[in-house]
């Protein structure tokens, strides 16, 4: 990645003009850096689209075959000398690539999905948690976590189809909850429901000799009044308790190192073809290589046609 000095004009511009100035800068490095959008597009079309193969030879106008064995055997019996001399040509005049710079494309790309999904959570922003779960459902697909990549897609076919517009809806927009007030400070449900679990884990404790399911069902549903009359006391008594993030510490001279290993020692964002590492040999900068469309789209019929009959059911019964 090449060094940029910034202009005179930007420097004694106003806030507006270097804001504009740096997102101009970091949305083209993304680009270069962060070809998600391309291959999300790629999976998408082999999906919706069958797979086809053409022959590889030149002047062939032969129709493209449903399967690679059917065109390979095609260019055996109609082009002999393929095989041999033009796909060893084809792959020796191939580009070396800079698996190297990959690596980091790979990071920074997994890095900013990650902190997109958690940001989507702190603004409380339902479509957006959606679409980071059908764009992780692909990557923990490629990488054989079958049942992550099987709940993304439970949850897609709960709003598109499984429960009614209303519920489909709920389930959307109520993912996260605001428990102290203002913009970004939602947390997961999930998360709050963990904090409760371990606040009504302390107070049957507390019970001794006297739990019971009786008692414990009294401590459950009085859980929610008790945790509003600790923070009312709190507040009256001006006892103020961390609000549960990591105090942030200046890390310059940790950042400094990173920076002198990542970008001067080892310059992972300037392009050298040929380069690897030697623990991560061909590193590919797809993050869905090896998603195969054919077999990806099966285990979506799959589990789509288990998931109505299941429905039907329920509603025969009813």
């Amino acid at each position: 990645m090449d060094e940029v000095t910034v202009p005179e004009h930007i420097q004694n511009g106003s806030e507006l003009t270097k804001r504009i100035w740096l997102h101009t800068l970091v949305r083209g490095a993304l680009r270069k850096t962060v070809p998600l959008e391309n291959e999300l597009k790629v999976v998408g079309d082999k999906v919706v689209q069958r797979e086809t193969f053409k022959c590889r030879y030149v002047d062939c106008d032969h129709a493209p075959f449903v399967y690679a064995k059917a065109r390979d055997n095609h260019e055996r019996k109609k082009h002999p000398s393929l095989h041999v001399e033009e796909l060893e040509s084809i792959s020796d005049g191939k580009p070396k690539t800079d698996h190297i710079f990959n690596y980091g494309s790979v990071a920074i790309t997994l890095g900013l999905m990650l902190r997109n999904a958690d940001d989507s959570i702190k603004e409380g922003d339902g479509l957006r948690t959606v679409m980071m779960w059908k764009t992780f459902m692909f990557f923990f697909k490629s990488q054989g976590n079958t049942k992550y990549a099987l709940a993304a897609l439970h949850l897609q076919a709960l709003i598109n189809g499984l429960l009614s517009p209303f519920d489909a809806e709920r389930l959307i927009w109520n993912r996260s909850v605001n428990r102290v007030g203002g913009s970004g400070k939602r947390v997961a449900c999930d998360f709050h429901l963990e904090n409760l679990n371990l606040m009504l884990k302390t107070a049957l404790k507390h019970l001794g000799p006297r739990l019971n399911e009786k008692t414990a069902s009294r401590e459950a549903k009085s859980l929610h009044i008790q945790k509003e009359l600790i923070n009312s006391f709190n507040e009256d008594l001006k006892m103020y308790k961390p609000k549960g993030y990591h105090k942030k510490v200046k890390s310059e001279n940790d950042f400094t190192v990173c920076l002198k290993e990542v970008h001067t020692k080892c310059k992972m964002f300037n392009i050298t073809p040929g380069r690897e590492f030697k623990s991560f040999p061909g590193f590919s900068q797809n993050i869905y290589k090896g998603l195969e469309a054919k077999n990806l789209k099966k285990w979506m019929k799959e589990w789509k046609s288990k998931w109505s009959n299941t429905q039907d059911r329920a509603k025969t019964l009813k």
